[in-house]
């Protein structure tokens, strides 16, 4: 949640300062094109020395060019320099949640982590505890970034509004790098708590390695491993004569195929006439027309809303619950689907990713979805709901965290996904193996609520393709 209120705090103020550089795009422009100018004087060479001002100014008016130097100064010097002021703008919104969760957010340090983080938060608690409005003399600044130190001033002349924010953002980087480490927490706790404590190992350690099948030895575990990777090769090399899936010639390795069946001239004009049919029976729907069709009927989306919101909702806040299902469910991401999609703003999606769109909504989502199919007779012809299969997904996820494995196949970091699937074709649930601890991708779950609905006997018995 501090996570969440910080980084929306910065994008929203990003998004003010990319504003204010829009409207000021023409004025941008002409200074640069007067700097451009001034910069080939200066460089061109046949241009003496003495003339270089007054050539300048032959293109250049003095007044525009002394309103061009003022708005220049204005972006170097005012708010608009930097993101951080627009930030202190905020303060009073950050002083709505920033008070309580310094008080319940208990942190502490990794070795590479700066003991001034934990002095000045507690200099922030302490204010926060006694009311006073003045800082110490002395303040703990080594943990700021070094761009935010300007805003904060020096000794005497320090800004509170400025200190708290720089210090606010310094907590959230920390935590994110892994330097600071939240107690009870699994997602950004300490490195230690994930190892057995070495009392404990040196009871287990023998019986890891006899049952590993590994040398106790640390010196013996590259020659053992080493003999085990000859014995590899040379039992294949030994059965590749007779190997009928791998082939080893000149031009490398070659993997066996199986020969695809031939259809007879009758069994090609029966699959063409079954092609046909099935063309002409499937009518085609659209994905949004399909998912808010099943919401006329279920009502799912009112779990991503809020709890007073859900009896009064609106016909532009189900499109935004879609919108945002669809932008997780089909990998295209809040941004991407918002410049797809007319009435829905990329805040409204993020908005609802942020605070509505957790576990305990899409459990109950799902649920209804469930149930909904199990209450449709066509589905016994498929089974009682009463066995499941499961397969996995693997999802990037490049995020700096303590508990992430790394995916060879995709080449990067990754979490895997296991679907559930009952007999009766409802995926009702999705589960993360690799590492438990991390907040699960929405697009997993999002994917499940979109086949719930996808799969065409959940609205009627008569099979419907699906256009893009």
């Amino acid at each position: 949640m501090y996570q969440k209120l910080m980084t929306a705090t910065y994008r929203r103020t990003e998004q003010d300062l990319e504003a204010a550089v829009t409207r000021s795009r023409a004025s941008l422009r002409g200074t640069l094109q007067s700097f451009h100018l001034m910069g080939q004087t200066l460089c061109d060479d046949p241009v003496p020395l003495e003339a270089i001002r007054a050539t300048v100014f032959a293109h250049i008016p003095l007044a525009r060019l002394q309103t061009q130097l003022q708005e220049a100064e204005r972006w170097l010097t005012s708010d608009a320099s930097d993101v951080f002021p627009l930030v202190m703008k905020r303060y009073s919104y950050l002083r709505q949640f920033a008070p309580s969760l310094l008080d319940h957010l208990a942190v502490d340090l990794e070795p590479t982590g700066s003991p001034a983080l934990l002095d000045a938060l507690a200099i922030l608690r302490d204010l926060n505890a006694t009311g006073r409005r003045t800082l110490p003399e002395e303040l703990p600044i080594a943990c700021i970034p070094r761009r935010l130190r300007p805003f904060v001033g020096i000794n005497g002349t320090r800004n509170r509004r400025a200190y708290e924010c720089a210090v606010l953002t310094a907590l959230r980087d920390e935590i994110t790098r892994g330097n600071v480490w939240v107690q009870g927490s699994r997602r950004f706790g300490k490195l230690d708590d994930f190892f057995l404590p070495d009392a404990e190992w040196v009871i287990r350690r023998p019986d890891f390695f006899r049952h590993a099948g590994l040398p106790a030895d640390p010196t013996a575990a590259a020659a053992d491993l080493t003999g085990r990777l000859n014995t590899a090769y040379e039992r294949f090399l030994a059965t590749l004569p007779d190997n009928a899936s791998v082939t080893v010639d000149d031009q490398g390795r070659h993997l066996s195929t199986d020969p695809a069946e031939t259809l007879s001239p009758d069994d090609e004009r029966g699959v063409a006439t079954l092609r046909a049919w099935l063309r002409e029976k499937m009518p085609t729907i659209r994905l949004p027309e399909l998912l808010l069709a099943v919401d006329q009927t279920l009502d799912w989306t009112r779990h991503f809303l809020p709890v007073g919101r859900r009896a009064t909702r609106t016909a532009d806040e189900v499109c935004q619950v879609v919108a945002t299902i669809m932008a997780h469910g089909c990998n295209l991401g809040p941004e991407t689907m918002a410049r797809l999609t007319s009435g829905v703003s990329y805040e409204d999606i993020q908005r609802i990713t942020d605070w509505y769109l957790h576990e305990e909504a899409l459990r109950a989502a799902l649920a209804d979805l469930v149930n909904a199919i199990l209450a449709l007779d066509t589905t016994q012809v498929w089974g009682e709901g009463r066995t499941s299969s499961s397969d996995g997904q693997r999802f990037l996820f490049p995020r700096r965290v303590l508990r992430r494995t790394y995916s060879h196949r995709l080449g990067d970091f990754a979490l895997e996904f296991y679907t559930f699937i009952a007999d009766n074709y409802a995926p009702y649930t999705a589960c993360p193996l690799s590492a438990p601890s991390a907040t699960p991708p929405m697009s997993s779950t999002a994917c499940s609520i979109m086949s719930l609905i996808w799969t065409p006997r959940n609205i009627t018995p008569i099979p419907m393709a699906i256009s893009n």
